[in-house]
């Protein structure tokens, strides 16, 4: 099979490689998604694809390095359409991806895979990769899940002074847009398989300048207007459901309740808009957010080794 590698055209070629991803991901792909992924504004953003001689999109990579990340580390990923394997295109991507790396001084590579594929991963460790950490998706129909039991619990934060609001109510300002940045990177640093924090600007783009983000999905637990606590819920509207990619609670106010109240917020307004159901992913040592999660009844999708690989 003949094929070549070239750059993503980010108009003509966004519409078949999202719908190949979406084949492939666990999650799916959208095209407003990878409009995001592709445009985003880290220090390294790499992408190609793979297409053999009718033009027909049979692969793709990616690799991405965050401002904050190590400077020799970066993320690599690669799909090979499901009716083009075996074919040496996954064999070629890595190539490029290894040989691209070689001449900006990258020596390690994180990746991932998914965990019900044991011959995706033989693969990855083939190349070096080894499994360093566990995560997984989770989700909850919204048809069947029940406020009640979370309502005095909720109503008590209130009483204690905690306020559950959104961007949206308290203006969508860039300067409360920071202030939720701040809140949400002190709320990470801890986060297990977390170890380096996004820059504003990097955040910016991929939170704020996303196409399905809306102000009234950003939501925020606040004490005396400080904000310590959000949750940010976004609009994935080709699969009819809301993402929540982040809950946290800033280190002195945990304890309390107030991710669970805020992931019932969430819950509550993805229910309004009418979709089907709420997604979330975790890290599986993240045993806290978890317990969140089961008491609120999320159910777990399949999940995927996040692996780690030094190039020789």
């Amino acid at each position: 099979m003949k094929f070549e590698l070239r750059p993503v055209d980010h108009h003509d070629d966004l519409p078949e490689l999202a719908a190949m991803l979406d084949q492939v991901m666990t999650d799916g792909m959208s095209v407003s998604r990878l409009r995001g992924w592709l445009t985003n504004v880290r220090p390294i953003n790499r992408a190609r694809i793979a297409t053999i001689d009718s033009g027909v999109i049979v692969g793709w990579s990616i690799l991405d390095r965050t401002e904050n990340a190590p400077i020799d580390r970066a993320f690599a990923s690669l799909i090979v359409h499901p009716a083009h394997r075996r074919h040496g295109i996954g064999e070629v991507l890595f190539s490029d991806i290894a040989s691209f790396c070689r001449t900006v001084g990258i020596t390690n590579l994180k990746s991932q895979v998914k965990d019900n594929q044991p011959g995706w991963l033989a693969w990855a460790e083939s190349k070096g990769f080894a499994i360093e950490r566990h995560s997984f998706r989770s989700s909850v129909k919204l048809a069947e899940f029940d406020f009640k039991p979370f309502e005095n619990s909720i109503t008590q934060l209130v009483n204690e002074g905690i306020t559950f609001t959104t961007l949206a109510n308290i203006g969508d300002s860039e300067a409360n847009r920071r202030r939720y940045y701040e809140a949400d990177s002190k709320a990470a640093i801890d986060v297990p398989g977390e170890d380096s924090i996004e820059t504003w600007e990097e955040f910016r783009h991929e939170n704020f300048n996303d196409e399905g983000y809306l102000p009234q999905g950003a939501h925020v637990a606040m004490h005396e207007q400080q904000i310590v606590a959000v949750a940010h819920a976004w609009l994935d509207k080709d699969h009819n459901r809301m993402v929540n990619a982040m809950t946290g609670v800033i280190p002195e106010y945990r304890g309390r309740g107030i991710a669970t109240a805020l992931k019932v917020k969430t819950i509550e307004y993805a229910k309004d808009l009418g979709v089907s159901e709420i997604l979330t992913q975790n890290d599986s040592e993240n045993a806290q957010i978890l317990a969140v999660n089961n008491k609120l009844g999320y159910k777990r999708w399949p999940g995927a080794y996040q692996l780690k690989a030094s190039l020789s």
